[in-house]
């Protein structure tokens, strides 16, 4: 009997321990833009639409002169940067990083939409930005936002080196979730025909986190089926025990 109260203690304990493992998450996937992506040279006036990695990207008044992504609001001219088809998933952040050869201020920069549609603004952001900090990263609420706008409107120009969109992908059978990395610091930038200065309003949607783990939904399954396999196990040993004892 004593025997058998082993072996029980022991699948309890193994039971236990299996239990603890954390639920897996879906694995997260970027797409990253930049100048050489998006074939950037002087400014377009007109709208123009590309494919990029499979996703249709359109944008307009975005220009390069050396210093990255180059967006604008003067004259009456503004630059905008939207998806045209939807992501295979939903969006979970998005991380801008600014020119290694510019610096910036404190200021309130530019509007992040995230939507279920093409220019949607179901979920709007606003990027801050800070004197010495390089990257930033805005994170929607929670939401199945497929599409994101990007609207530059605050009357000088801007210089970015990546804009970087992390998205869980949609699979079969499972929902996605959302996690992955968010950093801030670093020198951010502005120069050329951009209004230097500006104070930084209250608040700022830019939003840091940890990391995610990016293990398959399988990870849970198995872990799942052990710890019921386990269980079966310790009940059948401790029936059969008592069975053999009377």
């Amino acid at each position: 009997m004593k025997k058998l109260s082993k072996i029980f203690a022991v699948a309890l304990a193994l039971v236990m321990i299996l239990s603890m493992i954390p639920a897996a998450s879906a694995a997260e996937n970027s797409i990253e833009f930049t100048v050489d992506t998006l074939g950037l040279d002087a400014y377009n006036a007109e709208e123009v639409s590309k494919t990029i990695d499979g996703l249709g990207v359109a944008y307009i008044q975005l220009g390069s002169y050396g210093d990255g992504i180059q967006m604008r609001d003067k004259d009456g001219k503004t630059s905008s940067f939207w998806n045209t088809t939807a992501i295979n998933g939903k969006i979970t952040k998005i991380e801008f990083t600014y020119s290694d050869s510019k610096s910036t201020y404190d200021n309130n920069n530019m509007i992040v939409n995230f939507g279920t549609t093409a220019k949607g603004a179901d979920c709007a952001k606003t990027l801050v930005t800070s004197k010495d900090s390089k990257t930033y990263t805005i994170t929607p609420d929670a939401g199945d936002f497929s599409f994101f706008y990007i609207e530059w409107d605050t009357g000088y120009s801007s210089y970015w080196k990546s804009i970087k969109v992390y998205y869980t992908e949609t699979t079969a059978g499972g929902d996605d979730t959302t996690g992955g990395d968010s950093t801030t610091g670093g020198d951010n930038t502005t120069g050329g025909d951009s209004t230097t200065g500006g104070d930084n309003t209250t608040g700022g949607d830019n939003t840091t986190g940890g990391d995610s783990g990016k293990f398959g939904d399988e990870t849970a399954v198995v872990a799942m089926t052990s710890v019921m396999v386990v269980a079966v196990v310790a009940l059948a040993v401790l029936v059969i025990g008592k069975k053999r004892m009377i």
